[in-house]
């Protein structure tokens, strides 16, 4: 974020063509830039925050423009955050009047859904990409509105703050104006906030959409700080494609990043609250981009949860990782490491090859089975064994551990989907998302992927009256 940036030409921005709804979005999202009339709501007192900014950091927000002179109405906060796996601190500025915002007031951001950008790669062969110039920096503020954003008692910004809650809002409304052109047939586009890609069926095809792209920046002086020529190989918003083979995996950037979380676990460095949340959000980013499974890191989840429930200053030391806990994080990045490259996107899910209803209760289990429409029943009361090393008296250890038994008893490895109906929630929800709050459906799951390592299985819900299987684990003989 170095370099001066100019103001972009708002007026001309309102000139530009584009759909009416695009406009229109742009237009009451670009009011929280010049509008006095969109802050007609209860503001909070002046504040003047002591910045925890460095002499470095304000002089280079000096040098880019980030201040302007005016006397403030409301205060911010700011604060410098160093960046993993890069020699810069990335400045924060945290409006007081983010406290008076409330979500009914934003209108949605429309921010790209990961499942159409993974979607694209696979019917697309050729793409191209722009990063804008620090963005937010490019944004102005009118003097009238600059006044909401006090740094200190004569200077307020003069740049729309990336910490401010509308801002997302205004960033994206124009950039989604900028690429809201006619594009080449087979073209497509995506955009998030100051990065645009644009993909195709051709190599031609991108780079004239990519030519008009730039026009339209250039005639409302928008400044794009890198751009690539069409590639089958690209990188975007944290994933890198291959359009040749439809794969993704995570980028380099990614992978910087998880190497110095690495590094710094094993110096057993304090952690803040703030550092143990984003170590945790790139975990399971970049578990996400993996297709990873997650029930294996059962320690490390708890860990992540309970001290998310103890924050009450963000930048407060957080709890010291167990040894156990540490070990476990430091395996899970390094399987993330490896990133052996997965399908873009989701394939269609094939044929489902079994139906499986399972029940379980503290007498033991059961399940009714379809396969080929032909029905099975299996059934067993809990072991001497089982209630001394499990409390089947809990549907929290009884349903995980019922579901897994019936799943031994009924699926073979050459299964490629089954399904499994059960009336416990818990356990479809956990077994959906590839891991559960308790370490019991975890376990369970765990056990299911060291089994079937190719098989889907996919877990729904049925009321508790509607489920064959439930009379079976109870003990119940039916005719």
């Amino acid at each position: 974020h170095d370099g001066v940036c100019s103001a972009l030409d708002v007026p001309a921005l309102k000139l530009m063509s584009g759909q009416p709804s695009t406009m229109s979005h742009l237009l009451e999202a670009i009011r929280w830039t010049e509008d006095p009339n969109k802050y007609n709501f209860q503001l909070p007192p002046l504040q003047i925050h002591p910045t925890r900014l460095t002499p470095t950091d304000i002089n280079r927000l000096n040098d880019v423009g980030k201040f302007v002179f005016a006397q403030g109405l409301c205060g911010l906060q700011s604060f410098g955050v160093p960046e993993l796996a890069k020699e810069r601190r990335r400045a924060i500025m945290w409006p007081d009047i983010n406290a008076s915002i409330s979500k009914d007031m934003l209108q949605d951001p429309k921010i790209p859904m990961k499942a159409p950008i993974r979607e694209q790669v696979k019917k697309n062969s050729w793409s191209m990409q722009f990063d804008f110039k620090s963005w937010f920096d490019q944004i102005p503020l009118s003097q009238q509105i600059s006044k909401f954003f006090a740094f200190d008692t004569n200077w307020c910004l003069g740049q729309l703050p990336m910490g401010f809650r509308p801002a997302v809002e205004v960033a994206q409304a124009i950039t989604l104006l900028l690429i809201d052109f006619t594009y080449p047939p087979g073209v497509e586009a995506a955009a998030y906030i100051d990065n645009v890609r644009f993909v195709g069926p051709t190599k031609t095809a991108v780079a004239a959409a990519g030519d008009e792209f730039v026009r339209r920046c250039a005639s409302v002086n928008a400044i794009i700080g890198s751009s690539s020529e069409p590639s089958q190989e690209d990188t975007f918003l944290g994933e890198s494609y291959n359009y040749r083979r439809a794969t993704r995996a995570n980028s380099k950037k990614t992978l910087e990043k998880l190497t110095y979380v690495k590094e710094s676990l094993n110096k057993s460095a304090p952690l803040t609250y703030r550092q143990i949340a984003a170590i945790f959000g790139l975990l399971f980013f970049a578990s996400d981009v993996a297709a990873t499974r997650l029930a294996q890191h059962f320690n490390s989840l708890t860990f992540y949860r309970r001290s998310m429930t103890q924050v009450k200053k963000w930048s407060a030391v957080g709890p010291t990782f167990p040894e156990e806990v540490r070990l476990e994080v430091v395996h899970w990045i390094d399987r993330l490491l490896i990133n052996t490259p997965v399908p873009a996107s989701k394939p269609p899910p094939p044929p489902t090859d079994l139906e499986i209803y399972v029940d379980a209760s503290d007498y033991g289990w059961g399940c009714v089975s379809f396969h080929n429409n032909i029905p099975k029943v299996c059934a067993r009361p809990w072991s001497a064994s089982d209630r001394e090393v499990a409390n089947v008296s809990s549907s929290v250890t009884s349903e995980p551990l019922g579901a897994l038994r019936a799943v031994l008893a009924t699926v073979s490895t050459s299964m490629r989907r089954v399904v499994i109906h059960t009336d416990h929630t818990g356990l479809v929800y956990a077994g959906n998302r590839g891991y559960g709050k308790a370490k019991t459906y975890n376990e369970a799951l765990v056990q299911l992927q060291k089994f079937f390592p190719t098989t889907d299985f996919v877990f729904q819900y049925i009321p508790g009256p509607q489920n064959p299987a439930d009379p079976y684990s109870r003990g119940q003989q039916i005719n």
